[in-house]
């Protein structure tokens, strides 16, 4: 009996713990200046209602359109060529991640053609997907 309270004080001790660690991790992830390295997908939905699919994209930017405040829609437009040299088009939103290779967040003018990048795009809408993230990766 002495024995399995002290493995059930040792399991709950070691609850706290990882609770509190996850705790800290999740505060030091969500602080300005901190590009982590996994990226939160947001959940999303087409306008039926469909949950949307996740790209994970490595290639090399091939161009950035910046918005066009006379444009239905305003968002900037990037075009990344992947490694099978598929053009692949989404749209940044202030939602978008944006890190550097050096792991620290950065403007999309910061982005340059032919930077090698890893974009995690959401769903297409009317073709085009919505980066999630976008990393240097050099």
């Amino acid at each position: 009996m002495k024995t399995i309270m002290i493995l059930l004080a040792v399991l709950t001790a070691l609850c706290m713990v990882s609770g509190i660690v996850s705790a800290v991790d999740t505060e030091k992830a969500e602080a300005p200046g901190y590009c982590g390295t996994k990226t939160p997908t947001p959940a999303v939905t087409t306008e039926s209602g469909q949950p949307c699919e996740v790209q994970n994209i490595e290639g090399k930017i091939d161009s950035i359109m910046l918005a066009n405040p006379a444009a239905k829609d305003k968002r900037p437009v990037v075009t990344v060529i992947d490694n099978k040299d598929e053009r692949i088009v989404f749209a940044v939103t202030p939602d978008t991640l944006l890190c550097g290779a050096d792991m620290k967040p950065i403007t999309l003018d910061a982005i340059k053609e032919g930077a090698s990048v890893k974009v995690k795009v959401l769903c297409a809408r009317e073709g085009e997907g919505v980066a999630a993230s976008i990393y240097l990766t050099e």
